[in-house]
């Protein structure tokens, strides 16, 4: 049987640390310099969720809302079709896609007359 390496054992350490969350245990162990939600701690390289004040400004910028359930601190984030509904609210992409048009009269018209100002053309 072959040992684990020591990336390999701090994965599995971390896979118990994070729930089952294999990802954020994954890019843990792999890369923790490029952790952006938690530390590891250098004394008992227990992981702690980081404070907002030590989050990169594009990880607070994406956040949705903090939650605290009994010391259990978690956070969500607003997913990309949110953020997509967002931008297309604010550029007016999201107008309606049929235009009722009414005539002088405000009957419903028949014909639609661009730059025409006589009536008889």
């Amino acid at each position: 049987m072959r040992k684990l390496t020591e990336k390999q054992e701090k994965f599995c350490n971390y896979y118990l640390d994070c729930d089952g969350n294999a990802s954020e245990a994954y890019r843990m162990a792999y890369d923790a310099s490029k952790i952006d939600l938690y530390l590891v701690d250098p004394v008992t390289g227990k992981i702690k969720l980081k404070s907002p004040s030590q989050m990169p400004k594009r990880v607070r910028n994406a956040m949705k809302k903090i939650s605290n359930d009994k010391g259990k601190v978690s956070y969500e984030f607003n997913g990309k079709v949110e953020a997509a509904k967002l931008l297309a609210s604010m550029n007016g992409w999201n107008a309606p896609q049929q235009i009722a048009l009414t005539g002088k009269d405000g009957a419903k018209a028949n014909e639609i007359r661009i730059g025409f100002d006589d009536e008889s053309e």
